[in-house]
């Protein structure tokens, strides 16, 4: 019998709070779960709070980030001074008779912490800072937010499925040709001088990014929240029956002149400063439209009439002229690879769903066994590579006869799961020379004994 990987708790606390052994509890800004007794909550904050203290005159310059026990995996992320931030997990097990065994190799330290990163993000995106909300609201008020924002979102984290995508956090981009993208380019702009305070604007075709006036960070939290449910999850039934130009955030009913506006607040950096616009979203197809808008703009009904009017023609034109563009670039690889730069966040795998980490059925075969464990280890892998200074390559033969391997160059990684029963390394470098001269030729140089290096731009 196997249980899967669990959400334990997660919890945020400060530690300039709950000095004196009579209100230790004022260190809790949230908690889950949220009925959980006083008593355990303060145990769990105050071993959080040994752990941290414990590490730090080992390691000085970085906090503690990841625990191992037999049964559990804890998180710690300090996002900023004196706040802290937790998420326990308990591990897989598989019960055999009487015996337990822990699958702790399933389980990727980067993937945990990558989660406890983006609930930071993604909270400080439409909410701000920890210690603004604070200073603005109290700590009551900060309670409140954070039991609010996090009822919701904790319900996003699938720690059960955790795995290397979410380790690596990228972003999908779509290959385009000069012309199209020139094309979008124009509508961007177009969009930014037309449109009445939209100040930035991020444009996605399907799950693919093609534009962003964004710095990347807000870029790629932006995209998660777009990509991975939680935008869809907001909208829920406006996209039912509708084929044509959906506002999913900003005005719900353009008939109505007193129509309800759900255009949230977020905070983006601009400049080095942290500014609130309001998110609009409009929909048409396989397109997703944001704008960014200034919060000083009246967000009211005949902005979102412009809008309509301004950019139904347009999308309908780009949505026909993209799909044609991308009917060949988008076809099934042969090859089963995960590939990631860590400078521009491009994220790209022709057997993993990269919204959500999940395999992906190919229209010749189904998801088997051997993409499940060479996805776990491409995650060791990953985990191995990060502690290397230098380029590197790792080839694995699995018990199953097949090969994993994973290279690193000039802040790329690529994995690639070969299953064709290659009998050694050499046949194993001539197949990795073939996969990337056809995948990555204009990413990495390949040399004629079928190394990788990366090009010199």
């Amino acid at each position: 019998m196997r249980m899967g990987t669990s959400l334990v708790n997660f919890f945020v606390f400060n530690d300039t709070f709950g000095l004196r052994e009579d209100n230790e509890e004022e260190k809790i800004m949230y908690f889950y779960p949220e009925n959980a007794p006083l008593g355990m909550k303060m145990k769990k904050v105050g071993l959080s709070s040994a752990y941290i203290n414990f590490a730090r005159p080992f390691s000085p310059d970085k906090p503690v980030e990841i625990v191992h026990t037999k049964h559990m995996r804890q998180a710690f992320f300090q996002p900023e001074p004196h706040f802290w931030m937790c998420m326990t997990i308990k591990l897989k097990t598989v019960v055999k008779g009487k015996l337990v065994e822990f699958q702790e190799e399933e389980v990727l330290d980067e993937s945990l912490l990558s989660l406890l990163k983006q609930s930071y993000a993604m909270l400080k995106l439409f909410e701000g800072k920890l210690q603004t909300i604070l200073d603005e609201r109290g700590r009551e008020g900060l309670m409140s937010l954070l039991n609010i924002f996090y009822k919701q979102y904790l319900k996003s984290i699938d720690v059960e499925n955790a795995n290397v995508v979410d380790a690596l956090n990228g972003i999908q981009f779509l290959p385009l040709d000069k012309l199209s993208y020139l094309c979008i380019q124009s509508f961007v702009n177009s969009s930014e001088t037309s449109l009445r305070g939209v100040q930035e604007t991020m444009f996605l075709y399907d799950h693919f990014l093609v534009w962003s006036g964004l710095e990347q960070a807000d870029t790629l939290i932006l995209y998660r929240y777009l990509t991975c449910g939680l935008l869809k999850e907001r909208t829920k039934g406006k996209e039912e029956g509708n084929d044509g130009l959906i506002c999913l955030l900003g005005a719900e009913d353009m008939s109505d002149d007193d129509s309800p506006i759900d255009a949230p607040t977020v905070h983006h950096t601009v400049g080095g400063e942290i500014v609130k616009s309001r998110l609009v979203v409009y929909k048409f197809r396989s397109i997703l439209c944001c704008f960014l808008v200034d919060s000083n703009e009246a967000m009211d009904i005949d902005l979102h009439r412009e809008m309509n009017t301004f950019l139904e023609p347009r999308l309908q034109e780009l949505n026909e002229s993209i799909g044609t563009d991308t009917t060949d670039i988008l076809d099934e690889s042969p090859y089963k690879f995960l590939y990631f730069n860590f400078m521009n966040l491009a994220q790209k795998s022709s057997f993993m769903d990269l919204t959500k980490g999940a395999l992906l059925e190919s229209k010749s075969s189904s998801i088997s066994e051997q993409e499940k464990v060479a996805r776990t280890i491409m995650g060791i892998l990953h985990s191995d590579l990060a502690k290397e200074k230098y380029e590197c390559e790792i080839v694995v033969k699995t018990q199953d006869e097949n090969w994993v391997v994973a290279r690193s160059a000039d802040e790329r990684e690529v994995f690639v799961l070969f299953t064709n029963k290659l009998s050694n390394l050499t046949e194993v470098e001539a197949e990795m020379a073939n996969l990337s001269q056809t995948e990555f030729g204009n990413i990495f140089f390949t040399s004629n004994d079928g190394t990788l290096s990366a090009p010199a731009i």
